[in-house]
């Protein structure tokens, strides 16, 4: 039996399953109607409420590669003075050369390794930030994930204090820097770089997720806490990207893999409209079905899929071990 045949032998279970037939197209269809005039339609944010083009400066965290640098560059061509921040002063100093050339603007270089819980290490920082003084938009990149998916207790402690440091510690650290110099100018923006990994829980990426959480939950606080203030906080959740960290080398529109300038022009454009923000519409599109679907089910898919990536990775590993073995 057909069930359509069934369901008109039971008119009020027909009319049931009907309305929830249409308001699952209902929820798809604004979602889609949503993404489009977030991703297409809508005007970009004027940067100069910041301060762009008027001397003010950005300061970014991770600022050498990745999305950190996309962020730098993006800003400096709308207008910013850029501080640079990352380990690798070689690195930074290469980056700033790139934007003083292109762009016209000044740049300052300070290079700490913030996976360190020295809190020595935000001196440097500081001082460069009250010696420019005009701070419009801060933007806290830096940030640190496993070398492949693991279950907990695989996690030295080691890297799970760096993992703590990395992605919470450092934006709390700069976030006190600059933010009370943005509310005496009434005017600012803070981005705070989460993941799509913490918006639902990562079987074998647990401390990743949890840390990405927290920096989700916090930049949606601060922004209610500080928005009569004149400061805008924005936190972005991209899936995988184009990266050292994520280890991937090109985008891919079916893997829903996107370049960092994706993240970093549609996070700019959306600065003050959106306070939470998945710049690439198939990051969106990935994080809207598995935060719709069943939680049991989802969960149980990514522990499957990252069991998988954690064997690949393993093999990988003792690969060079088994190859030394032959040769010999």
């Amino acid at each position: 039996m057909s069930l359509g045949v069934y369901l008109s032998d039971y008119p009020v279970l027909h009319a049931v399953v009907a309305v929830l037939g249409l308001f699952v197209l209902a929820k798809i269809g604004l979602f889609v109607a949503s993404l489009v005039w977030r991703r297409l339609l809508r005007p970009a944010t004027d940067l100069r409420k910041y301060g762009a083009k008027s001397g003010a400066w950005a300061v970014v965290t991770g600022a050498s590669d990745g999305i950190g640098k996309a962020y730098c560059i993006e800003l400096a061509k709308r207008g910013f003075n850029v501080v640079l921040v990352s380990r690798t002063k070689s690195k930074l100093d290469e980056v700033a050369k790139e934007l003083e050339g292109k762009y016209k603007v000044q740049t300052a270089v300070v290079a700490v390794d913030m996976s360190s819980a020295d809190p020595k290490i935000y001196q440097d920082v500081a001082a460069t930030v009250t010696k420019v003084g005009k701070i419009g938009v801060l933007v806290n990149n830096v940030g640190q994930s496993y070398d492949y998916p693991t279950k907990y207790l695989n996690v030295t402690k080691e890297t799970e204090e760096s993992l703590l440091q990395m992605n919470i510690n450092t934006m709390h650290e700069l976030t006190r820097i600059v933010l009370p110099l943005m509310v005496q100018n009434r005017k600012g923006a803070i981005i705070n770089l989460s993941s799509f990994a913490g918006g639902i829980p990562t079987p074998l990426l647990s401390v990743y997720s949890a840390a990405k959480a927290y920096v989700s939950y916090f930049s949606i606080g601060l922004a209610y806490e500080y928005k009569k203030d004149g400061i805008d906080v924005q936190v972005v959740t991209p899936g995988f990207v184009v990266s050292n960290m994520s280890k991937i080398r090109k985008p891919s529109l079916l893997g829903a893999v996107c370049n960092p300038d994706v993240i970093a022009k549609g996070s700019l454009n959306s600065l003050g409209q959106d306070i939470k923000c998945n710049p690439f519409f198939m990051h969106a599109l990935v994080e809207w079905v598995v935060q719709t679907a069943p939680a049991n089910f989802m969960l149980n898919k990514i522990l499957s899929a990252n069991q998988a990536t954690e064997a690949r990775a393993l093999r990988r590993k003792a690969a060079p071990a088994t190859d030394s073995k032959k040769s010999k």
